[in-house]
């Protein structure tokens, strides 16, 4: 009888397993998916963001009214005829602005 009860503890610790490692499986599975699913949410969260900037910087260099040469002057970091470049402020200036404010 006793040998029994054994085999029978025995056979129950092992489909106790056996169930244990099948709802691991199903849960890693699960996990796996909405990694997935949020991954390529994520691409695509990024390129509507990419497209969002992109449209703003060409709608920025159309109200510039700038021809194709002063364009090309401007991104190659060349100045643009006709326009005065913007001074160049140091941290030093910056400072002394603020304490003329005051």
């Amino acid at each position: 009888m006793e040998l029994n009860n054994i085999f029978d503890y025995e056979r129950s610790f092992t489909l106790w397993q056996q169930t244990r490692l099948t709802v691991s499986t199903g849960r890693l599975k699960k996990t796996r998916e909405k990694i997935t699913e949020y991954q390529n949410k994520l691409k695509g969260l990024e390129a509507q963001k990419t497209e969002a900037e992109n449209l703003q910087i060409v709608q920025l260099v159309r109200s510039m009214r700038l021809s194709p040469a002063e364009l090309t002057s401007m991104l190659s970091g060349g100045a643009i005829p006709g326009m005065t470049p913007a001074p160049v402020l140091s941290g030093a200036d910056i400072d002394d602005k603020e304490e003329k404010r005051r």
